[in-house]
């Protein structure tokens, strides 16, 4: 299944302005989150700051 993926608008200018070798990890990086969308690691509660379904993919 293919999920749909969404830039915010303060991150599509960030996107545009990135290198070209880098963009293109980025667009990899892309590709397999369209695919799975909890890749990664499961941030959860830490220090006391609540990250409950968010995920750090590097």
């Amino acid at each position: 299944m293919n999920f749909e993926i969404q830039f915010i608008p303060e991150a599509v200018g960030d996107y545009i302005s990135l290198d070209g070798c880098i963009k293109e990890q980025v667009n990899e990086k892309i590709d397999k989150l369209k695919e799975d969308q909890f890749l990664g690691e499961a941030l959860g509660n830490r220090n006391n700051i609540d990250l409950t379904g968010y995920y750090k993919f590097m």
